[in-house]
């Protein structure tokens, strides 16, 4: 497979595309992935996609799906990583996990799914950037730009992680002369005064500390006259902190925990959660993850101004599933906020496999069970429509018939479990969906 990526940091990764790192061979590190259209599962070409690598918020390659849905970025340091698909008219669906680890050697191909949505018809404005330092007027390369706003379809960029169900985002990452753009720009309408305007957005980078930029309210000028961004040196030094409980109530240890940024107003419903995700929300992470103690005590530091969702059970496969907390505020730069934090115990899944193809005979759901648990509540997601249904089990098993009711017709699903004791009171809870396909029998 020929691609030519586009690479955007990381000395060693400048070489991916003709040759790599010197030790490339034979212990090459590649992550790779396969965009599907969810209905039919025929591959979705020509979709940009652009790797993250959450803690130093840099984005390290770009590549775009060939014909058959495929992207590659090759001989990449180990770490972790969130791949982040342009795709304005579609949106994902079962989402495998939040973000990916990778070791060196490793070789990962992931396989996401997306489903048809309409469109945001954006105007034909661009923004136009360079990010300088405030002091020597020198640029700032890889600082981070993202503008959240709400809206009735989707947007360009639909990132795995950081904004999974959400509603739209723009970002973009400046070059080595400071320069970055965002386009095709909303044009938005202030409910009260019924102005027009281009949303703020937010400008971060290592050593400085972050800015949000104010909404713009004459959009034609901002293609001909560059902003300037400047941005002053320090840390942003917002904390958020508190305790992880369990459903008992009782404190729990070694939990991570961790925030996202959101922009949230009265008039941007940042905080109206979509309806195709109920795994882990990781993020682009402003300083890392924090750890619970014995106490069941967190400390997020490092963060820069803004609202936020944190979130407990940061990591998929992390034993622990929690709920988000929204609209925590950090005001300053020194400011300190209090969230305590719910999260539940995560139920294994036992069969089938992850991405199973099941034909017109019976097929069976299996899980893990827990003490206490009597019975079981069996979510079912269709992925052409999004369509739920709930179903109580009594048992930590389930046969499905594929040619049955919701089913029936084919296609891809994704299944979650809530464990639940005599009281009905949750005790425990899949942490992301696992998802299996169907296919019909032929006439």
């Amino acid at each position: 497979m020929t691609r030519s990526a586009t690479i955007l940091g990381l000395c060693c990764i400048l070489a991916l595309t003709i040759g790599g790192c010197e030790d490339e061979e034979p212990r090459s590190t590649v992550f790779s992935g396969t965009l599907i259209f969810v209905d039919d599962e025929s591959p979705l070409p020509d979709l940009q996609v652009t790797l993250f690598e959450p803690e130093s918020q840099n984005a390290v390659a770009s590549d775009f799906s060939d014909s058959d849905g495929r992207f590659e970025f090759r001989g990449i340091p180990a770490g972790a990583y969130i791949p982040v698909v342009k795709a304005n008219g579609f949106r994902p669906v079962f989402l495998p996990r939040a973000r990916w680890q990778i070791e060196r050697g490793d070789k990962v191909h992931v396989v996401l799914r997306m489903r048809r949505t309409d469109a945001i018809r954006m105007s034909e404005f661009i923004l136009n950037a360079r990010v300088i330092d405030a002091e020597t007027k020198e640029p700032v390369a890889n600082a981070r730009a993202e503008m959240n706003f709400g809206g009735g379809g989707e947007l360009g960029q639909v990132n795995w992680s950081e904004y999974a169900g959400w509603t739209t985002t723009l970002e973009a990452t400046s070059d080595e002369d400071g320069r970055f753009s965002l386009s095709p720009l909303p044009i938005l309408i202030d409910a009260l005064t019924g102005d027009t305007f281009i949303p703020e957005y937010r400008v971060v980078s290592p050593g400085y500390q972050s800015r949000v930029m104010p909404r713009h309210f004459d959009p034609r000028t901002l293609s001909v006259t560059p902003v300037t961004v400047r941005l002053r040196r320090g840390e942003d030094l917002g904390v958020i902190e508190g305790l992880v409980l369990g459903p008992d109530g009782q404190p729990r240890e070694d939990v991570p925990v961790s925030a996202e940024w959101r922009q949230q107003t009265p008039f941007f419903r940042e905080f109206e959660k979509q309806d195709d995700f109920a795994g882990p929300g990781n993020i682009l992470l402003p300083d890392g993850v924090s750890w619970t103690n014995a106490r069941g005590e967190y400390r997020l530091t490092g963060l820069p101004i803004g609202r936020y969702a944190v979130l407990a059970g940061a990591y998929p496969d992390d034993g622990w599933v929690g709920l988000a907390k929204l609209g925590i505020e950090i005001k300053g730069f020194n400011d300190k906020a209090d969230a305590n934090l719910l999260v539940f115990p995560a139920i294994r899944t036992l069969e089938p496999a992850d991405g199973a193809v099941f034909d017109a005979l019976p097929a069976r759901l299996a899980w893990e069970t827990d003490e206490g648990a009597v019975l079981w509540d069996l979510q079912l997601t269709r992925g052409s429509d999004g369509a739920r249904t709930v179903i109580g089990v009594s048992d930590p098993f389930f046969e499905i018939n594929p040619n049955a009711n919701f089913l029936a017709g084919g296609g891809s699903f994704a299944w979650e479990v809530i464990a639940r004791d005599a009281d009905k009171a949750g005790l425990s809870q899949t942490d992301r969906p696992q998802v299996f396909h169907v296919v019909p029998p032929e006439d």
